[in-house]
């Protein structure tokens, strides 16, 4: 048989790293020391559990608390943004399967920084024709439908 034990002392205060920050390691020197190679493009379709793992990794890295809701470090700006249900309903599940125990981001912060991340891989072929031709593709107004 078990019993709870129940402290009666005063609780000890809480620890708060003040230090600085430290940097972070460079994907690409870590696989230089391993001698590892790239694995090629990505698939497209449903991502794979590593990439929702280091999507989770980067969020939990980006995600600050200065003692109310976490919030993207970096982020100055909040903005509306109009994206479709299924869309907001794919960011909600994302947002959920991501969650774990002490961490829950939400839908808005899986968006930031999977907009951030976008941006840094469009910044790198920026100069492609076919993305900026296919980026046009997606902004392209629909005709008006006539009566």
């Amino acid at each position: 048989m078990t019993a709870k034990i129940q402290t009666t002392g005063n609780k000890l205060p809480r620890i708060r790293v003040t230090g600085p920050r430290l940097p972070r390691v460079d994907p690409a020197e870590v696989a230089a020391a391993l001698g590892a190679e790239p694995g090629g493009e990505g698939r497209a379709g449903q991502p794979a559990a590593m990439t929702l793992y280091a999507l989770r990794a980067e969020m939990m890295h980006r995600l600050v608390s200065h003692g109310g809701r976490p919030r993207v470090e970096g982020t100055d700006q909040r903005v509306k943004i109009p994206i479709s249900d299924q869309d907001c309903h794919a960011l909600e599940s994302l947002a959920t399967s991501l969650a774990a125990k002490g961490f829950t981001p939400s839908a808005g912060q899986v968006a930031s920084v999977l907009l951030n991340m976008a941006l840094q891989t469009v910044g790198t072929s920026a100069d492609d024709p076919s993305l900026v031709a296919r980026i046009a593709q997606q902004l392209d107004p629909p005709a008006p439908a006539h009566r």
